[in-house]
């Protein structure tokens, strides 16, 4: 009888934790639903902005930023289209920044390769790190107060993480512990 006892307890205990934590998540999953009926896929107009045209080098060492970053700009104020990268390597020293109604498209053998230089990522913008909204570097590729935006394509977006951001981790601190927590926390508030 004791054994007994024990297992309708024991099967209590797990329902109540169920509840606790299956509860929350179906609570999620319902929101994630009703968010992905919303998401409709962007549309471009049929409109082509080749980067080279603006100057862009796939040479892997001239910086073509400023030639990218040109042909979005044109592409946005046009009512959008696409901008091909076409094969080949790019260097980009900073951040690409995108603009509404574009496509940047890569083609399957071209190659962005960002700066492994942090102060080509200033200035500072309002980004999210770990869940915690904060002024930090630019991201690769920004896009700020925009709407029908894309990124496709088969080519890469070579960021050098292992050569750059790999050397970051060790410079960690006790204050970067602290806005991560803090990050956790304001998502747990959210739920």
């Amino acid at each position: 009888m004791q054994n007994r006892t024990n297992r309708k307890g024991l099967i209590f205990v797990v329902s109540i934790v169920g509840l606790f934590i299956f509860a929350p998540m179906k609570a999620q999953l319902v929101n994630v639903k009703s968010i992905l009926k919303n998401i409709v896929a962007p549309t471009f107009p049929n409109r082509n902005f080749n980067v080279s045209d603006f100057g862009a080098l796939n040479d892997g060492v001239t910086d073509s930023r400023s030639s990218i970053n040109r042909a979005i700009t044109v592409c946005g104020n046009q009512n959008g289209g696409t901008v091909i990268v076409p094969s080949g390597k790019y260097y980009v020293a900073g951040s690409i920044i995108l603009k509404s109604n574009v496509n940047l498209h890569l083609d399957a053998d071209a190659e962005i390769i960002f700066s492994s230089k942090p102060q080509d990522y200033s200035p500072f913008v309002l980004t999210v790190w770990e869940g915690t909204e904060m002024f930090n570097y630019s991201p690769f590729v920004y896009a700020y107060h925009v709407s029908n935006v894309a990124i496709t394509g088969k080519g890469t977006l070579n960021g050098y993480a292992t050569k750059v951001f790999a050397t970051w981790q060790p410079q960690g601190s006790r204050m970067q512990d602290l806005i991560r927590q803090i990050g956790r926390a304001s998502c747990r508030e959210r739920v």
